[in-house]
């Protein structure tokens, strides 16, 4: 699509916002995988792909290897 998926609007809030705000009861540590300065105002660390060409599965990895946690979602 040639922009960040996260960022479109669905009834007024981004998809990444609708995300986090379900996420938010659950009291989990939470951070993002991505560019930095596209994700900062959300107020959680985020934390660049280590592997940025390879799609989805590069922000797994990047996202095992980053969590202090055994658990996640």
């Amino acid at each position: 699509m040639g922009h960040h998926k996260a960022l479109m609007r669905l009834g007024g809030k981004t998809l990444i916002e609708h995300v986090l705000n379900t996420a938010a009861p659950l009291s989990l540590p939470t951070f993002i995988i991505g560019e930095t300065e596209t994700y900062t105002h959300l107020g959680l660390p985020v934390h660049p792909d280590h592997h940025p060409d390879l799609g989805p599965i590069g922000g797994l990895y990047t996202a095992l290897v980053t969590a202090l946690s055994p658990v996640l979602l």
